[in-house]
């Protein structure tokens, strides 16, 4: 079985630039940054369950009373209020 060889066409251009993958790859030598394949997580680290995992669904009660009947966040300028005040 033979294998044709077809001519490359004058549109098509030929680059000497290497893509990514052909361009030589730069090995660190001391990274500690740099995770190896060694330790990388394994099948002990995997997403929740859906039952498992927990929704945000309000705060404490604690926090709702605080914030009812907490003291206000302003009250003005009080010599302004004072002065302005019906008696």
């Amino acid at each position: 079985m033979t294998i044709d060889v077809l001519d490359i066409s004058e549109e098509v251009e030929i680059s000497a630039e290497l893509i990514d993958e052909e361009r030589t790859q730069i090995k660190e030598r001391y990274n500690p940054i740099k995770r190896r394949d060694e330790d990388a997580p394994g099948p002990a680290f995997h997403e929740k369950s859906e039952k498992n995992s927990k929704e945000n669904l309000g705060g404490s009660y604690k926090f709702k009373i605080a914030a009812k009947y907490k003291k206000p966040k302003t009250r003005g300028d009080k010599n302004y209020n004072k002065r302005n005040k019906k008696k």
